[in-house]
Parts: structure tokens; sequence; C-alpha cells
């Protein structure tokens, strides 16, 4: 009886296996700060910074958490780990609960820093990498810890270009710092900006424009970026009725929600629509604890074919903006139109569809447009070389919009 019992219990987990090997094995990655409105943290030094995320394979599994400090170009910096932290990582997340009442099954994970193990103690930028009990790296996330020194102003603007002024954004900025306060300042300091907390867009500039006493200012034309459009968006919060962006529910396992195909924006007239510049929040209406009670379903998307498009991808913070093999989208011949299905968690989406051209670039524009009166955020980092260390420390963060444009 025993050795049956143990042929069934094998058999089970096979089939368990087998039934979720379909799904990506880690979902619905969240990484936030104390601003719960960024995508990203950028915390100043001291401030919590908190992810969760959920294990489809719903086994329990054991997951770690590293640390990794990073030069503002993204290069590994040369400081020893001991030197930007306060305790060790390389710790398994201990917080953890199983979903109750889904049609699929999943984990949970959470986790906060600092905790009783571990502190950030330099600012910078860093990579938190999650890896499995057998140390294979599962994904990695970037974020920002800045020390509040240098008093940061920024205002999106018209290009002065006329040509380019319906479809761009141009940004001042002013840095007020006490500059006294940090050996050889002119050569060690430098400022970026980025669009959306995408890093693919960041710019980096060394020098100002205009200097006198303690301030810096920023105002080259080059300090620009295409304008693009308001995101997409779809709510799949409520799994008992469609709405203005669920066209059908089809009740299998998993539900699935056929989205409205989407029409090439690029030469329609710029509309405004409020969106979340690119997040997710998850939600449901048939729970009141989504971390666990949201169900997973299955989205179908599809974009409408015009122009000599390549490539298309979907992208948004729910895929960390990435553009690879599991956010592109196929092309169906018979109906013209780009498609694709995803498996996200029940909530509120935005999204954009992106188009490689011929030459691997990745474009926005060329499927959306690009307009001056996008509401977009800007997020503004000025560093400092330390002269000691000889790592960017990151001494002001200043985040602005482009709904107040200075016109």
């Amino acid at each position: 009886m025993q050795t049956h019992m143990r042929i069934l219990y094998f058999f089970f987990c096979v089939i368990y296996t087998v039934a979720h090997s379909q799904y990506k094995q880690l979902q619905t990655i969240i990484f936030k700060g104390t601003d719960k409105t960024d995508i990203l943290p950028v915390v100043a030094l001291g401030e919590p910074i908190h992810m969760s995320f959920d294990d489809l394979t719903n086994l329990e599994e054991d997951y770690y958490y590293y640390i990794e400090h990073y030069n503002s170009d993204w290069s590994k910096s040369n400081l020893f780990q001991t030197e930007y932290i306060s305790g060790f990582d390389g710790q398994r997340i201990i917080n953890y609960q199983n979903s109750f009442n889904t049609l699929i099954s999943y984990s949970n994970y959470s986790l906060t820093i600092p905790n009783n193990q571990i502190r950030i103690t330099k600012s910078g930028h860093y990579k938190i990498l999650i890896r499995n009990s057998q140390n294979d790296l599962i994904f990695e996330r970037k974020f920002v810890v800045y020390e509040p020194l240098a008093q940061i102003a920024g205002i999106v603007k018209r290009p002065r270009k006329i040509t380019i002024g319906d479809e761009r954004q141009r940004i001042e900025v002013r840095v007020n710092i006490n500059r006294n306060k940090f050996i050889d300042f002119e050569q060690r300091t430098s400022m970026s900006i980025f669009q959306n907390f995408q890093w693919s867009t960041q710019k980096t500039f060394k020098t100002p424009d205009f200097q006198n006493n303690n301030q810096l200012i920023f105002n080259s034309d080059e300090i620009q970026f295409f304008g693009e459009n308001e995101f997409l968006f779809f709510d799949t919060k409520d799994i008992r009725s469609s709405n203005n962006s669920v066209r059908e529910i089809i009740y299998e396992t998993p539900i699935r929600m056929n989205l409205y195909t989407q029409r090439n924006r690029q030469l329609r007239p710029y509309t405004y629509n409020p969106d979340i510049n690119g997040d997710f929040i998850i939600q449901t209406l048939q729970g009141t604890e989504p971390e666990i009670e949201a169900d997973y379903i299955n989205v179908d998307f599809s974009l409408e074919n015009s122009g000599a498009l390549n490539e298309v991808y979907i992208i948004g913070g729910f895929n960390n903006f990435e553009v690879n093999a599991q956010s592109q989208l196929k092309f169906d011949e018979q109906s013209n139109i780009w498609k694709t299905r995803l498996l996200l968690k029940q909530g509120v989406y935005n999204y954009l569809f992106v188009h490689k051209n011929k030459e691997g670039a990745i474009e926005a524009s060329s499927i959306n447009g690009s307009f001056l009166n996008t509401e977009n955020a800007y997020q503004i980092l000025f560093y400092y070389k330390d002269f000691d260390l000889n790592y960017d420390r990151v001494i002001g963060y200043q985040k602005i919009h482009s709904s107040d444009l200075g016109l």
C-alpha cells in the first residue's frame, strides 16, 4: 500500500509540474520605494525599499537576495561589499503567503530592505539579484539610493527648434549646492536624466551650461526627449464583466480576456488620456487582499498592421520595459494584425507597443506618435565621484512632470 501511495504521489508531482511549466516561474515583480507612484525605487539613504513577486510553481521554493553597487554608467563600482552594506546579503526571503481562492495557484514573496540582516550605507546605483537554491539568477532589478545634499529644480519646455517643437520636450535644470564641501567639484560632478523610470532613455551631462556661486544651470538643446504618447491601458480587476478596454471574456482555465485591437496612433492627433506612466497596480473585485486573492488572467493583445513594421513588442512596468522573446508579438498575415498573449495578474496596467527597426533600434513613435503635450515624468540625478573611495555618489534627486510645461 505504501509503495502504491509513493507511485501515485510521484505521478501527481509530475502532472503538477507539467501543468505549471507553461507559465513563467516568477511573475508580477513589484519593486517600490517610499513613493508608491514610482515604477522603480529612488530613495534617500536610510529609506526602505519593498519587493514582492509571485512563484507560479506554488512549491514554496527558497529564494535569496543579493545587493551589488554600480557606477552612474552601470559599470561595477570599486567598492567592496562591506563598504556599501552593513550586514550580509545572500539571505533567504522568509516572508511568503500562498494564494487563496484562485484558479491559478501561486506563492507571493515579499522583502523589505533595510531589515535585521542588511542595511545599505552608501549612495549610488544598485542592483538587487534574486537567486534560487541552486544559485541560478532568476531576475534582477535596478534601484538608486541618494544623499539629499543638492537642491534640484527642473522644468519642461518647448524645444527651441521650430521643426521639432511639436514632438519633443526640452528640460532645463538648476542645481544648488555648496561646492566648497567637495574636492575638485567641477571635474567630479555630472547629471543624468531619464524618462518615466526607463533606464534605456538615460542621458548624462558632464558640464553645466552656466554656473555662478553655488548654482549650476543645464539648459542646452541636447537635453531633450521625444514626448512619445500617453500609455495605453487595460483593466482586468473584474472577471465578471467586460469594460472599455476588454472586448470579451472567455471562461476557461486560466480565464482569458481579449482586449480591443489597437490602431497605429502615429498619424492621429494627440488626445490626453490620464495614465500612470507605464506602471501597473494589482487589484481585484473578487477579494480584499489582492496580493494573494487576485487571479492570473490570459490577456490577448492585438495591433493593426500599418506601415513597414519589422518587429513589434509590448512593454510596460509589468515586464520591466524589456524587449525580448517574451514581449514580442507575432504577425497574423490572414488578419493583418500583430498578436500576443500574456499571463498577467488581475489589475490595472499601462503598456505600449514599440517597433524594432531593421537597424535594431527600438522606436515607440513609429507606432504611437510623439507629442509635446504628452504627460511624462522625468527623473534627475546629480552625481559626485567620491575623492577617497572613487565611486559615484548620488548627492541629489528630483522628479518633475511635463504636465507643468514652462511654455
